[in-house]
């Protein structure tokens, strides 16, 4: 996958520079460390419940954003951040757009174009398939890794 310019510097950078555990967790299973925005915490909890495992079990039956590769979850905070900068102000129709970007750009049934959107679901459905379409997956070391 090419990465537009600015979002290539955001990774170069990584958002979890030095992090080596991500042991407390609130209930949500979310570090109590990181300071999500609520689109990227929609994104992540989006990704877990559509991905699944090879037994076809949604990845949030087992997993959550603990057990998610830190490159991996670089590259999905980075493309979260890209996104709100550059689009967010226009994708405030409803209350959920890190889990529209998440179902829009990997071609799931419902998205910014399935009627929440009646402004700029068109638009947002068209910027967010340009980022390509990407999957979470179980490594070997029982790992969650992005997949694009």
């Amino acid at each position: 996958m090419v990465y537009p310019p600015k979002l290539y510097t955001l990774l170069r950078q990584g958002f979890l520079t030095g992090v080596k555990t991500m042991k407390h967790t609130n209930m949500l299973g979310i570090p109590s460390w990181m300071k999500l925005t609520k689109f990227q915490s929609d994104y992540i909890a989006t990704a877990l419940w559509s991905s699944v495992d090879d037994n076809d079990d949604p990845l949030d039956r087992n997993y959550d954003i603990d057990d998610i590769n830190l490159d991996s979850l670089n590259i999905m905070l980075a493309d979260c951040n890209d996104f709100e900068e550059s689009f967010g102000d226009i994708a405030t129709e409803t209350d959920h757009p890190g889990h529209d970007f998440w179902l829009t750009r990997n071609g799931h049934g419902a998205g910014f174009w399935d009627g929440d959107y009646p402004i700029h679901g068109e638009y947002l459905t068209k910027v967010s398939e340009a980022y390509g379409s990407c999957d979470l997956y179980v490594g070997d070391d029982d790992s969650l890794y992005l997949y694009a």
